[in-house]
């Protein structure tokens, strides 16, 4: 019997000293009405100045293009330009205190290379007088992640691996060629009341020919500055039961974060890996689940493999998920992870990644297999994924592992992951 794998996860996680520039209370976007040196944007009354600003950052960028933003103490913008267009004579404003923000650029939940930088500062407008010497610090303000791979397991694995990173709004997948260019995803959250902020990783690949799909759930601070996912190998034993006793003969994770204050104290967590750690205790009628439904007329665990013969019939045999979600489907997905059948997938119009409320051009071919999708599932609170239509196909090509990792967001922005998997024989 072949060896079976878990991976071990190392997580590490450098900290920085944040300022108060909160995302959520601003409004970087340039409109028509932000003049570059104005004069108190046409209100009466008397005036002073505001000679530019010095910026600095926490690395050395160029910040001609940060984009400035003055707020009255209620909060209206009433400035927005860039740096490069304040004059050297600096800004006519009306008499009163007021916040200076400065940001790299428009923040997003999740891009590709692009840190966002971002600071503030509190300055005053007297009557005929130059106010000076408002300096703005601006520091790291999202969160940098980066995937890496020990070299034993690198060795194993099939280079078209992808790893889906999930963050608040934003996800971003990683995959053989962000690693051999170093390219660094960036995340921005707002964290929860405990000033936590969560994470999923979704390791989905090929491991010495073996069709793998973990998910690894944590959280961190939010004066994390970079958090690096470490994915390693660790020996099972070769019945599949893993050591933390699951019988699901495939791949687990087990995580460890080393965690590096603005002190550089360190600190190390042991066990992150819950039953959901992706979200908090959402309490009894507001839980999701992902749980199976039918299988040959009976209900089944869907952390259990079922098996099927390869010689299904044309009908089809009958498996069904079940989807609750009492708050609303916001999200539906499922990845499909078989070695045998991913590739021939593109010949019957489909992808390894089904998207079920924005299928885009496989709408029609999801459709035909009586999957839902779009509207049938946007809002939805409780359906059926039925994969019975879809067996056939998972026999033609013999005996084999079939994953299928359903993943579900509700409208308060909660995920939940499951995966089904087949074994044909």
């Amino acid at each position: 019997m072949r060896k079976i794998y878990i991976i071990t996860l190392v997580l590490s996680a450098g900290l920085f000293l944040t300022t108060s520039c909160d995302r959520e209370k601003l409004d970087y976007e340039l409109t028509s009405s932000s003049t570059g040196n104005s004069s108190s944007n046409g209100q009466d009354g008397p005036t002073g100045r505001l000679l530019k600003p010095q910026l600095t950052t926490t690395r050395s960028i160029n910040t001609d293009e940060y984009l400035i933003g003055i707020y009255k103490e209620n909060g209206e913008q009433v400035e927005l330009l860039k740096y490069n267009e304040i004059s050297e004579d600096g800004i006519v404003l009306k008499v009163g205190n007021y916040k200076l923000t400065a940001s790299s650029h428009n923040v997003q939940p999740a891009e590709w290379d692009k840190p966002w930088y971002c600071g503030e500062s509190d300055f005053t407008i007297e009557e005929n007088k130059i106010t000076e010497n408002v300096d703005v610090t601006c520091k790291l303000k999202n969160l940098e992640v980066k995937i890496e791979f020990e070299d034993k397991l690198l060795a194993l694995m099939d280079d078209n691996y992808k790893v889906t990173v999930e963050i608040g709004k934003g996800s971003l997948i990683y995959t053989k060629t962000q690693k051999d260019q170093n390219i660094a995803g960036y995340f921005y959250a707002e964290p929860d009341q405990d000033d936590n902020i969560f994470y999923a990783a979704y390791f989905n690949g090929l491991v010495d020919g073996i069709a793998t799909i973990q998910t690894a759930n944590g959280k961190v601070s939010k004066d994390t500055q970079t958090l690096t996912i470490t994915f390693k190998l660790k020996s099972t034993n070769p019945d599949g039961n893993l050591e933390n006793g699951t019988l699901n003969p495939s791949i687990g994770l087990d995580a460890t974060a080393i965690i590096v204050d603005k002190n550089f104290n360190i600190t190390i967590e042991e066990d992150l890996i819950e039953e959901d750690p992706v979200n908090p205790p959402s309490g009894g009628e507001n839980d999701m689940s992902i749980s199976g439904k039918d299988f040959n007329g009976k209900t089944f665990d869907i952390k259990n493999p079922i098996t099927l013969p390869t010689n299904i019939p044309e009908e089809g045999i009958p498996v069904i998920v079940k989807i609750n979600a009492p708050s609303g489907i916001k999200g539906l997905n499922v990845d499909i992870v078989s070695e045998k059948l991913t590739p021939v997938l593109p010949g019957v119009g489909l992808t390894d990644h089904l998207d079920l409320v924005n299928p885009g051009e496989f709408e029609t071919a999801i459709k035909n297999l009586g999957f839902p999708v779009k509207e049938d599932v946007i809002n939805k609170t409780e359906l059926d994924f039925n994969i019975t239509q879809f067996t056939p196909l998972l026999g033609i090509y013999g005996a084999g592992t079939h994953q299928f990792v359903i993943n579900l967001t509700d409208n308060n922005d909660k995920s939940i992951t499951e995966t089904l998997t087949i074994i044909t024989q």
